[in-house]
C-alpha cells in the first residue's frame, strides 16, 4: 500500500508512449502540442501606424504643415516625412522614413491641403515598431502545452497552417459486477444501474480522450479476462469494482494472470483504499472502487493526474486554491481523506453526508479538499486548500495539495 502522495509521484514518473499526428491549426483547440513552435518573423513585421492620422516631425508641433501624400495599409511606398510636411497615414500602414510621431486625425485642424498640428507632440506617439509584440525566434507554443484559441491566433499570425499534436489518448472504460445493468435496459429488484462507467467515460471525454465505453463484465474470471483482452489496444483502461477482497472480486487475479505489473497496489486513502494501477503490456489499467462516490473522488485526484501524464501535458499538476472553512470539520486520523464540498468563492463547506456508495453528493460537489492522515479537527474559519472541480485547476508547477496541520499557521 502507498500513500496518496506516493501514488501521485509514481504517476508523475511514468513513461508515456508518444503517438503524434499533424492537423490543421484551426482544428487544434484543446489539443496538446507535440513539439515546440517559434516565431518565424517579427510581429509587427514592420514599423507601422497605430492610428488613422498624420506622420509628422515633432519639431512641427503647433505649426501648419502641408500634406504631401497618403499611405494606406498594405501599400509599399518609399516616401519620407520632411520638415514642414505631413504624410496622411492609415492604421497598420508602413511608417514613412523620417516619421517621429503620428497625430490622430481628430487632433488636427484641417484646411485644404494643409493641417495645423497640436502643441507638445510626443516622440514615437501612436507608432508601432517591428518586433515589439513578438520577436523572431521566440517560443510561441511550448511542447506539452494545451492549444487554446489565443494560441491559434499566435500560430496563424506566424503563417503556421498545421501543427503536430499528440493523438487523443485511447481509453476504455468498464465496470465489473453481476448486479450491474446498463442504463438503457430494465433492472430487476436485486439489480443496479451502472452509473460508474458512463460517468467516467464522460469525464475522459471532457479531458480530451478517445473513449470506448464497454459497460460491465460479469462476475467470473472468463468474462473479466475477455473484457480486459478486448481493451488492450487502449493506452489506458479504467475499471471499477472487483478490486476488494470479496468472493467474486477477481480483477487483481485476472490482471496478474495476464501478466500485469503493479505500479502501486492500494492507497492509504479514505474513501477508495482499493484504488490500484497496473501496467499490462503497453496499457495502463486503473482499478477504482465499485462504490460510486469513492470511484469518482479517486478519479478526480488519481485518474486525472494519470490522464494528464499520459497526454504529455505540461500543466498536469493540481493547482489548489487557498480559502477558508465555512464550518468546522472532524475526521478520524490514520488515512488521507478526500472530502467533497461546495465553494461559493469565499469559503469551502464540506458536504454533510458523503458515504462511499452514494451518488447524490456528486451533483452537489464543487470542490474537494485533501485532508492529511494526522488531521483530526479543523475549526471554522481556518485556512485550507481546495481543488476546484469546475474549470482548469492544473499548473506546470508542482504544488502541495494536502491540508497539513500547519496550513494556516
Amino acid at each position: 500500500m502507498v500513500s496518496l502522495l506516493e501514488a501521485l509521484e509514481k504517476i508523475d514518473s511514468l513513461e508515456a508512449q508518444e503517438y503524434k499526428e499533424v492537423i490543421p491549426v484551426e482544428r487544434a483547440l484543446d489539443r496538446v502540442a507535440a513539439r515546440e513552435y517559434t516565431a518565424q518573423f517579427d510581429l509587427p513585421r514592420f514599423d507601422n501606424s497605430a492610428m488613422d492620422g498624420y506622420a509628422v516631425k515633432t519639431a512641427d508641433a503647433g505649426k501648419t504643415v502641408r500634406v504631401s501624400e497618403v499611405v494606406y495599409a498594405g501599400e509599399d511606398k518609399d516616401g519620407a516625412v520632411q520638415s514642414g510636411c505631413a504624410v496622411k497615414i492609415m492604421t497598420g500602414a508602413v511608417l514613412p522614413a523620417g516619421c517621429e510621431a503620428v497625430v490622430p486625425e481628430e487632433h488636427v485642424t484641417a484646411g485644404g491641403e494643409s493641417i495645423t498640428l497640436p502643441e507638445g507632440l510626443k516622440p514615437q506617439a501612436n507608432m508601432r515598431f517591428r518586433g515589439e509584440d513578438v520577436a523572431k525566434g521566440s517560443v510561441v507554443l511550448k511542447r506539452g502545452a494545451e492549444c487554446g484559441a489565443y494560441d491559434i491566433a499566435m500560430l496563424t499570425s506566424q503563417g503556421i497552417s498545421h501543427i503536430t499534436v499528440y493523438k487523443r489518448l485511447k481509453t476504455a472504460v468498464f465496470a465489473s459486477g453481476e448486479e450491474l445493468k446498463p442504463h438503457y435496459e430494465n433492472v430487476a429488484g436485486h439489480q443496479l444501474y451502472n452509473s460508474n462507467s458512463p460517468t467516467i467515460a464522460a469525464m475522459l471525454e471532457k479531458l480530451g480522450c478517445d473513449v470506448t465505453y464497454l459497460n460491465s463484465a460479469k462476475d467470473n474470471k472468463e468474462a473479466l479476462r475477455a473484457m480486459v483482452q478486448n481493451c488492450l489496444d487502449a493506452q489506458l483502461i479504467v475499471t471499477t469494482g472487483g478490486a476488494s477482497v470479496g468472493d467474486r472480486d477477481y480483477t487483481k487475479e485476472v490482471l496478474l494472470d495476464l501478466g500485469a505489473k503493479p505500479v502501486f497496489e492500494k492507497i492509504a486513502i479514505k474513501p477508495g483504499k482499493p484504488t490500484t494501477l497496473y501496467m499490462l503490456g503497453q496499457s495502463y489499467v486503473l482499478v477504482l472502487p465499485g462504490n460510486p462516490l469513492a470511484a469518482m473522488v479517486n478519479f478526480e485526484v488519481v485518474g486525472k493526474a494519470l490522464v494528464k501524464r499520459l497526454q504529455h501535458r505540461t500543466k498536469r499538476y493540481f493547482q489548489p486554491l487557498y480559502t477558508k472553512l465555512a464550518t468546522g470539520y472532524q475526521k478520524k486520523p490514520g488515512r488521507d481523506t478526500l472530502v467533497f464540498g461546495t465553494f461559493d468563492g469565499r469559503a469551502f463547506t464540506p458536504l454533510d453526508k458523503q458515504l462511499p456508495g452514494m451518488v447524490g453528493p456528486l451533483q452537489k460537489a464543487q470542490a474537494l479538499a485533501v485532508m492529511e492522515a494526522q488531521i483530526e479537527k479543523l475549526d471554522c474559519g481556518e485556512k485550507i486548500k481546495i481543488i476546484p472541480l469546475q474549470g482548469e485547476s492544473f499548473s506546470a508547477t508542482k504544488s502541495d495539495i494536502f491540508n497539513r496541520e500547519n496550513v494556516s499557521r
